[in-house]
């Protein structure tokens, strides 16, 4: 843990800069955790938005293409200023991409640009990076730790985390760990689309991050307990869901990592989805249970790391 030196260089603050995917974004417990624990948290997550950044220009480009947590603002500009010419992006949406980049997300709350400085900088990133995530632990032996290549996840946290401690060194880190680390393969009739989630990989990537750098981790993953298990007497809970809110949920078919599916020949959910209905999202349960479990965790694990 990296803790703070009270010098004539450095002054402590209860601001918290939250980075992050849609997870962080649309959920409660960014907010929630820094409050119950006198800070207030500035949360610069963006739905859709990756660590890792590629410096080259698209085939296709639509509105989530600059989302990308490691860009600079000039490389931005010059990657996609013509696709707001060409009107395939509007100038706004470029100008959110650049505002959602480390360079105005992070570094003016640590460098002494903004009103309000931070004392902490989460990174709560890991789900829109779990391909390169796999590929790359599947490939361990092959990591260089020391990169600062921005393509693979491993060296753009590294890039990112040298980026601010070049302006700040005393701020402290935080890594947010994923909610589950069950390797899930399902099939949505509603969405129309499979996926793979091995988030096994993403919880390890970030723990061997978090050693590397000596940061802070919260590995809610441990305290969650969300699997993709089959939870018995859960026949009837998407309907009776859908019916209160006004959504249209389907019940996913689970695979294993071989690829078969583990059937419930009584039509129940999993634990995943009895706590994001849409396989992804905690703020898709709209009956506030996913959000008060993640608000308590981070709740209880910030009240050691902050303070």
């Amino acid at each position: 843990m990296v803790y703070f030196r009270e010098d004539s260089m450095y002054t402590k603050t209860n601001v918290v800069v939250w980075t992050g995917t849609s997870i962080p974004e649309g959920a409660h417990y960014p907010q929630e955790s820094c409050k119950a624990n006198g800070f207030e948290c500035i949360n610069n997550s963006l739905g859709s938005s990756c660590l890792r950044f590629i410096p080259e220009h698209p085939a296709k480009v639509d509105r989530n293409s600059g989302r990308q947590l490691t860009a600079t603002v000039s490389e931005l500009e010059a990657l996609y200023r013509q696709d707001v010419i060409a009107g395939t992006i509007t100038n706004d949406e470029l100008e959110n991409w650049k505002n959602h980049c480390y360079e105005r997300a992070i570094i003016p709350y640590i460098d002494g640009t903004n009103e309000k400085q931070a004392s902490v900088i989460v990174i709560d990133h890991g789900y829109n990076d779990r391909a390169e995530i796999t590929m790359e632990l599947e490939n361990y032996a092959d990591i260089d730790w020391n990169s600062t290549d921005r393509s693979s996840f491993h060296g753009a946290f590294c890039y990112l985390v040298n980026k601010i401690r070049e302006v700040n060194p005393y701020v402290k880190i935080v890594i947010g760990g994923y909610f589950s680390n069950t390797l899930v393969r399902w099939y949505s009739d509603s969405l129309g689309y499979g996926n793979q989630i091995n988030a096994a990989k993403i919880c390890r990537m970030q723990e061997l991050l978090a050693e590397k750098f000596n940061t802070s981790i919260v590995k809610v993953w441990e305290h969650s307990q969300i699997t993709n298990h089959y939870i018995n007497g859960t026949s009837n809970y998407l309907a009776d869901f859908n019916a209160k809110y006004g959504t249209n949920y389907r019940r996913f078919v689970i695979y294993d990592e071989n690829m078969q599916r583990m059937e419930d020949p009584d039509g129940n959910i999993s634990v995943l989805q009895f706590y994001c209905p849409d396989g992804i999202h905690p703020h898709s349960d709209l009956t506030g249970n996913c959000n008060k479990m993640l608000n308590d965790i981070w709740i209880s694990e910030f009240a050691i790391i902050l303070n």
